[in-house]
């Protein structure tokens, strides 16, 4: 045997590659590695990005200054425009929280109104989760 990949025959002396055997699980082993990267990327990622959007949901003036940072150095604002877009976005963006807030209830009241028992206990409990998930935790919760 010359080394682990390439292997000399004792009778003929000529080189041959390793068995399929350990030539399969070396390539078994690649694509195994290969499928937990991707996954372990994609989970990584999903969270990022995730958080980063949830956050900015759950914080209106957060989502306002983070669109004013990007809209700085993409249009080179200067600090009174920024100011500016400052206070538009925080108030446009604190509206449509609060409006996104009261048609998630909406849509929770008229969903309730075609459930039966059993089906509005499981819906309440999935629409306090989400609730909690999309706007954080509630007043009464903090």
């Amino acid at each position: 045997m010359i080394n682990d990949n390439v292997m000399q025959s004792p009778e003929t002396g000529r080189i041959s590659s390793p068995p399929r055997t350990r030539r399969f699980r070396w390539i078994l082993l690649g694509v195994a590695l290969f499928i937990c990267g991707g996954l372990v990327g994609s989970i990584v990622t999903k969270t990022v990005i995730e958080r980063g959007i949830l956050s900015a949901l759950r914080n209106p003036v957060m989502m306002s200054e983070r669109v004013v940072a990007q809209m700085r150095g993409e249009l080179k604002l200067s600090d009174s425009q920024a100011q500016e877009a400052l206070a538009i976005l925080k108030k446009h963006f604190t509206a449509l929280h609060r409006s996104t807030r009261e048609t998630f209830t909406e849509m929770h009241i008229e969903l309730r109104g075609i459930l039966n028992e059993e089906q509005v206990e499981k819906h309440d409990q999935k629409e306090k989760e989400l609730r909690r998930t999309l706007f954080g935790p509630s007043e009464d919760e903090k």
